[in-house]
């Protein structure tokens, strides 16, 4: 993980995370799975990124809040930027493994790469 996010495995399946501190220049990513979070405590706000058919893109900004639930889709693509209270907690339920994680790259073109992968992609 990364110095700003604990993640604690549950005897459940579950995952409890912890977010220390906002990343707003972190390597957006999505995920190998769907799943739901339950924003326990703190919220955050996300910068979503979105992909358009002719390669390019758009972003916007996401505030999850305390008390609610969210479904987040795999290839949903973010970052965590703002902490409003400094620390978030989260409970999140993992789906079944449908794909790689990928980073992504935004700017006059957007790349992508496997986790595993050194090698940038154009995408579109």
């Amino acid at each position: 993980m990364s110095r700003a996010f604990t993640k604690y495995h549950l005897d459940d399946g579950r995952a409890l995370h912890r977010f220390k501190m906002e990343e707003p220049h972190a390597t957006p990513h999505d995920h190998p799975w769907s799943f739901e979070t339950e924003i326990l405590d703190g919220g955050y706000v996300e910068e979503v990124f979105h992909l358009d058919p002719s390669g390019g893109w758009h972003s916007e900004l996401v505030h999850r809040i305390p008390g609610k639930t969210y479904h987040v889709d795999a290839a949903h693509i973010h970052r965590i930027v703002e902490l409003p209270t400094g620390e978030c907690w989260t409970l999140v339920r993992a789906g079944h493994h449908t794909r790689e994680t990928r980073f992504w790259r935004f700017g006059d073109r957007v790349q992508s790469r496997a986790w595993h992968e050194r090698r940038w992609t154009r995408f579109g």
